[in-house]
């Protein structure tokens, strides 16, 4: 290769690098607006353990479609249905904002629909569809709320 040849070559690849440092250094720090719910530790605990039996069931879900095992996909979306809702103390549920409520009972009757459809109409197609209107779900809510415990950890 001649030498003009791997210049150009270099100042083709550096491009990219030069552009990519100037955005670097006109940076705007990033403002979470997100809501605060702020609980204690315990029960910032309970909540984050509830998200992550949400996200436990959507994972064996998903498994078990890939395998169409419906009855796996029935059992896995039971186990985060309106039953686990009730595990939630209503001293704590008072403390939540109309809207995380709401997006909560939603989630929770989603997975139980979810649950009833997967016995009665044994659709991998359906409940697919189902879990990626869960997953939507999920993401709205990580958008508009966070927690923060009163030691003023966030998430």
């Amino acid at each position: 290769m001649s030498k003009p040849s791997v210049l150009w070559l270099l100042a083709l690849l550096s491009f990219p690098l030069t552009g990519m440092a100037d955005d670097h250094q006109h940076h705007q720090p990033v403002v979470d607006s997100r809501e605060a719910i702020v609980l204690t530790a315990e029960e910032r605990a309970m909540v984050l353990a509830e998200m992550r039996q949400f996200l436990l069931s959507v994972q064996s879900i998903t498994s078990a479609l890939a395998r169409g095992d419906m009855k796996t996909v029935a059992a896995s979306a039971k186990i985060s249905g309106m039953q686990a809702a009730h595990e939630i103390p209503a001293t704590l549920r008072a403390k939540m904002p109309l809207g995380f409520r709401q997006q909560g009972m939603a989630t929770h009757q989603a997975f139980d629909q979810m649950a009833m459809d997967a016995e009665s109409l044994s659709d991998p197609k359906h409940s697919l569809t189902q879990t990626g209107s869960l997953l939507g779900s999920c993401v709205a809510c990580h958008g508009q709320f966070r927690l923060e415990s009163a030691t003023g950890y966030k998430k």
